[in-house]
């Protein structure tokens, strides 16, 4: 045996010792079973699974008990399988059989397409419909190897199928298992750098640690394990949050809140109002994001936590920023600027600084903004933030952008690139390209524009980013507008207005709406292209962003003038060409005029 071999050998060895009763039961079981018959085998971990289907295999080589058992493992890891019978069919066409011997199938990973979330998965409702065909096309013994929550939804949603079950055998995770898992997820890896099916195996880790801090069944009103579960909660939140799964982030947060509460932890509660403040500042319902983010700052205040007060006063002014409210938003930053001073938070300073440049980038103080952004620069250099240097030099490529000054800001966003793949963060790198694309629009550079924004996108859908998908989508609409491909840009407009929906980003919703109408009326579809511009307004008046309206289009104007007055706001109709007078009538009337001059003298 390897030295590789040793710690499988170990963990196969506890994982004995844990459930050796479980797996006695389970073979008893499938040795007294006639045709098709249904067990579920709980397994939390994948190393769980793998050390039950070897134990299993072990003990029917080594024990005569159950040497009339042909076992078979077969592994489903597609998340998009629908139909198991037919794949089982399949399978069973090729098998070789031990004559004299019952067949037992042992079914892992149909969690992938189980899924973690949503109503009536595919899988599940093939699963319900067709229960009475397996019975005479798979007539043997299946054990379904399944996380706890996987178990639970095939409960819920194949529930026909789940009365016909015999048994529900739970295996016990050893401690190195639920260490490794948990070592896992509390990495130092950014959350951004992750590509999309890793923060999907993520998420499905998390659900399985879930279970084994409050497996099903456990007293809702325990608080056995409750700060692991709170944890994990909250990482789950993040998850969805960085998926631009903003519903399901709320979700996981409410009940990490509700957790922190019911266990009197105020720094928790703080701190998971801080992140929905965050989802909502997301989804750009903006007063219920300062709702929490007030919240959390009271409470950081009662418990004497300066860095989380500071951090709540950053957010608030990050919101205030997306309301227009400038010199409000300018106020809680240097709130949280003194604070983060006060303390020797460099890296939190470095973020005020940061927040406060973008703010008078936005009131157009742009040499103001510059100074402050620089600022942010010396300090992330001097304390080795590389992934906030990339942040600072993006920030001051925008700034020189807001001045005209292109190839200046060019030349920051590419340092700012050069960083982020450096450290290998995907969003960084898909926002700089973005941010380089704007640039290079800006000097008319259409066509590289273009290709800019379209490897932005390309990041933004590889690490599962829909929101950062539907701004490249937008950026890349107002590209084609500017090249008269007007079609295109509506193409463009339409999926990324289609993703805000999806997603919840009322805001987003808005901008996309607000383009969509341009590029209607650049093709003279009126009627369309006012409809898409008054819906657009009356979203951002809904969320207070007037900033947004004031000096747009006349075809922002009210919905009730609009109704009222509807050929006002129609779209002109293009102008006739005068005829040009040639030479020989210019003179002529010339000579006429003065004829007509020299006779009424005469008269």
């Amino acid at each position: 045996m390897t030295e590789a071999d040793q710690p499988e050998e170990e963990n196969l060895s506890k994982f004995r010792s844990l459930n050796n009763d479980a797996i006695q039961s389970l073979l008893a079981m499938l040795d007294l079973s006639q045709g098709f018959t249904i067990a579920f085998a709980e397994c939390n971990f994948w190393q769980d699974g793998v050390a039950l289907v070897e134990s299993l295999k072990e003990e029917i080589a080594s024990d005569p008990e159950w040497e009339e058992l042909q076992l078979e493992s077969w592994e489903f890891n597609d998340p998009d399988l629908r139909y198991l019978l037919d794949e089982l069919i399949k399978r069973l066409e090729t098998l070789p059989r031990q004559e004299g011997k019952k067949l037992v199938l042992v079914l892992s990973g149909l969690e992938n397409a189980i899924g973690v979330v949503g109503e009536y998965p595919p899988f599940l409702v093939d699963l319900n419909f067709v229960r009475d065909a397996y019975a005479r096309l798979a007539p043997h013994p299946v054990v379904f190897v399944l996380p706890d929550y996987a178990i639970t939804r095939v409960a819920n949603f194949a529930p026909d199928f789940w009365a016909w079950k015999s048994e529900v055998f739970k295996f016990k995770t050893s401690t190195e298992a639920r260490d490794f898992a948990f070592d896992k997820i509390n990495s130092d890896r950014i959350l951004g750098n992750y590509l999309k099916p890793e923060k999907q195996e993520r998420i499905d880790l998390l659900h399985r640690l879930l279970m084994e801090a409050s497996p099903s069944g456990s007293d809702p009103d325990s608080n056995r394990n409750a700060a692991s579960q709170m944890n994990i909660l909250i990482q789950l939140g993040s998850t969805y949050h960085s998926l631009s799964e903003f519903n399901q982030a709320i979700n996981f947060y409410d009940q990490a809140l509700s957790l922190a509460r019911k266990l009197g932890d105020r720094n928790g509660e703080a701190s998971s109002l801080c992140n929905l403040g965050s989802t909502y500042d997301a989804l750009g319902q903006y007063q219920q994001a300062i709702h929490f983010y007030q919240q959390s700052l009271e409470i950081f205040k009662e418990i004497g936590d300066r860095k989380g007060e500071a951090s709540s006063l950053c957010n608030l002014g990050s919101t205030y920023d997306a309301l227009g409210q400038y010199q409000q938003a300018i106020h809680f930053y240097q709130q949280s600027l003194e604070i983060f001073k006060e303390i020797g938070d460099r890296k939190g300073e470095a973020n005020s600084l940061g927040s406060l440049g973008s703010a008078y980038r936005s009131l157009g103080q742009y040499q103001q903004a510059i100074q402050f952004l620089q600022q942010q620069l010396e300090i992330t250099k001097e304390i080795g933030d590389r992934n906030g240097e990339a942040n600072a030099l993006c920030n001051l490529g925008n700034a020189y952008g807001s001045l005209g000054q292109y190839q200046q800001a060019i030349q920051f966003q590419q340092q700012s690139l050069e960083i982020f793949k450096e450290i290998g963060d995907r969003n960084g790198e898909a926002i700089s390209l973005g941010n380089l694309g704007i640039a290079y629009y800006s000097l008319g550079q259409y066509q590289q524009a273009i290709q800019l924004h379209q490897q932005s996108l390309e990041i933004k859908r590889e690490i599962g980013d829909r929101n950062g998908e539907a701004i490249s989508l937008g950026n890349l609409g107002i590209a084609y507008y500017s090249l008269g491909q007007y079609q295109q840009a509506i193409q463009l407009h339409q999926q990324s207005l289609e993703i805000k929906r999806e997603i919840g980003d009322h805001k987003g919703k808005a901008a996309s709406l607000k383009n969509l109408g341009l590029a209607l009326k650049a093709l003279g579809r009126r009627s369309e292209s006012i409809e898409a511009f008054n819906a657009s307004r009356k979203i951002y008046e809904e969320l207070g962003l007037y900033h947004e309206i004031k000096g747009s289009d006349k075809s922002f104007a009210p919905l009730e003038t609009v109704a009222k007055e509807p050929k006002r706001f129609e779209l002109p109709d293009p102008p006739k060409r005068k005829r040009r007078k040639n030479l020989f009538q210019i003179i002529f009337v010339w000579l006429r005029r003065i004829w007509s001059k020299l006779w009424r003298r005469d008269q």
